[in-house]
């Protein structure tokens, strides 16, 4: 199989803001990515509960119950697995499509939606930005997503929009915007315009549903943020030639029999201890 994205492909991402890519990700490594997964979950709560907090590690309580959201800086707290992935050609092929060769992942996390947390995530852009190159956010779905069960929302073509997130927001309620709801299987892989809106409601039926989440953009396009430094820039470059080396010794093994390489380890220590400053999300907060 080929993970090279068509010409088509591309125009249906400008035009509605994402695409779907059914199936990108091998069952065997899939596999392998929601054991981690599961792990730096379970770790995470672990911490939590003995009160050994984070900030790589979000969580909530609810009804007296314990649950992590997020595990942030995936390449500091999680399995050298996720670094594979990042260097994958599934996500490699896409980032290169969509932002160009001189394109950095600039953050890694693992979204976790839980049966019990009562979490929704309401109408937002990840970002803003000058739409003079591409931002994209890329999700590998280890779990399913459903329409009605908590599934990602998106207002198609709303990141070409100018109207701010409750104008938007307030035409959809109105019925003057159409929604698409999102369906994903294991495996399947959404990138989405990091300007489009979207949301979702809580789940109720399943355990969890767990995302894992990359940002590409180009350098060029990194270099117009101030809160991002041109050592921090190159560091990313780097971490993405270490990722696809490590693809390329391991392609879809080694999940939990591995360790980070003494060059892995030496380059996540230098990266995360750069101070950088990703642009804030857009929400609607109405007044009531």
């Amino acid at each position: 199989m080929e993970f090279d994205l068509t010409t088509d492909q591309i125009k249906s991402f400008d035009n509605d803001g994402y695409i779907i890519l059914r199936k990108w990700i091998p069952t065997e490594f899939l596999s392998l990515l929601c054991q981690a997964s599961s792990e730096a979950i379970n770790n995470g709560l672990r911490n939590f509960q003995l009160a050994n907090t984070s900030g790589y590690i979000a969580t909530i309580t609810n009804s007296k119950k314990q649950f992590v959201t997020r595990v942030n800086d995936l390449f500091i707290v999680g399995d050298p697995i996720f670094l594979q992935l990042l260097g994958c050609p599934q996500i490699v092929n896409v980032a290169t499509a969509l932002c160009g060769n001189d394109r950095i992942s600039t953050y890694e996390s693992l979204l976790v939606k839980n049966k019990g947390d009562d979490q929704a995530i309401g109408w937002h852009r990840d970002m803003g930005h000058d739409r003079h190159d591409r931002v994209i956010t890329l999700g590998v779905y280890l779990d399913a997503t459903r329409k009605n069960k908590g599934g990602l929302r998106i207002i198609p073509k709303s990141q070409s929009s100018s109207k701010d997130v409750c104008t938007l927001v307030n035409e959809w309620d109105q019925g003057c915007l159409e929604i698409a709801e999102i369906e994903m299987d294991p495996g399947d892989v959404l990138v989405h315009d990091v300007m489009v809106l979207h949301s979702s409601e809580p789940i109720t039926k399943q355990k969890y549903r767990r995302t894992i989440y990359f940002e590409f953009r180009s350098q060029t396009q990194a270099q117009t943020n101030p809160g991002f430094t041109r050592e921090w820039i190159e560091l990313r470059h780097q971490l993405l030639e270490l990722a696809q080396r490590r693809w390329r010794k391991h392609h879809y093994q080694t999940f939990g029999n591995d360790e980070w390489s003494k060059e892995e380890r030496q380059l996540m220590d230098k990266l995360y201890a750069v101070n950088t400053q990703i642009e804030p999300g857009h929400y609607c907060f109405p007044h009531r």
